[in-house]
């Protein structure tokens, strides 16, 4: 697993942010899946309420942290192979894809300009922290089937985890 003694300090923000929040990603999305998929199979017990909404909510959240463990996969799979492409699309500023697509030495390959496209153009920070935070609304939704007071405050605050990525995202120019 990487660290973040392996960032250079030179590297761009947002490439430092992905370095750092892809490889945690995938360990919490990986034990989040086994976790939803033992509650899937009755480890807690039948629930007092929403027995059918419970199901729903525990598949929805198994397949939301599938989802940011696929994207996070992805990505890092992307940025091993195409680093240097990245961190030059990134160094260019706010428009970087463009320019780093337009400008530079030599051609870009089709494989190149996709991986790119799919770090720098998708605020893929943004989705896997997104989908990890929309699975875990889904797991605060399960405990209010056994404890309403607890499942519907790690709801809300869960909602509003969500509401200041989005916002944190929006006002730093990235959506």
């Amino acid at each position: 697993m990487q660290t973040l003694e392996t960032i250079s300090s030179t590297e761009p923000p947002q490439f430092r942010l992905l370095h750092s929040l892809l490889p945690a990603s995938i360990v919490v999305n990986t034990f989040a899946n086994f976790f939803t998929l033992l509650i899937s199979v009755g480890a807690y017990g039948p629930a007092r309420r929403f027995w059918h909404s419970f199901e729903i909510f525990v598949s929805l959240a198994w397949l939301s942290f599938l989802v940011a463990l696929t994207l996070s996969c992805v990505a890092q799979a992307i940025l091993s192979y195409q680093r240097h492409h990245i961190v030059d699309a990134f160094d260019r500023g706010p428009d970087g894809y463009r320019k780093w697509r337009d400008g530079g030495t030599g051609s870009k390959s089709i494989a190149e300009k996709v991986a790119v496209a799919f770090v720098v153009k998708v605020p893929i920070a943004l989705l896997v922290m997104l989908a990890t935070l929309i699975g875990l609304m889904f797991c605060s939704l399960c405990v209010v089937a056994h404890c309403l007071a607890v499942g519907w405050i790690g709801f809300m605050w869960t909602l509003s985890m969500v509401v200041l990525a989005v916002a944190a995202d929006v006002l730093s120019g990235h959506a």
